[in-house]
């Protein structure tokens, strides 16, 4: 994620958050449009991560050794989606289905 009021004058920056949660390229992001911090991400792995850039730098997470650390922010996953091809009529990637 970058900052754009932090990018020089060729529009090069450097990440505020580096978002990690796919083992394959991410195909497509979209933001929710009822909270503006909400995101989702869609990659060939098969994975759908609901990000929420509010909780990154908070500590979250269980006390119990038994359950795995999850990336800060990402709090949902979903296995087996797909995502559209419609790159013609919305000017850009595919829609999450």
């Amino acid at each position: 994620m970058f900052d754009r009021r932090k990018l020089n004058s060729r529009g090069v920056g450097s990440p505020v958050y580096k978002f990690e949660g796919h083992d394959a390229p991410v195909l497509c992001v979209q933001w929710c449009p009822n909270k503006s911090s909400v995101f989702g991400s869609g990659a060939e792995d098969g994975i759908i991560n609901i990000w929420d850039h509010d909780k990154v730098g908070r500590i979250l997470g269980s006390t119990d050794p038994t359950v795995p650390a999850t990336s800060p922010g990402l709090f949902f996953r979903h296995a087996g989606h797909s995502v559209s091809d419609d790159c013609a009529s919305t000017g850009g990637g595919g829609t999450l289905q």
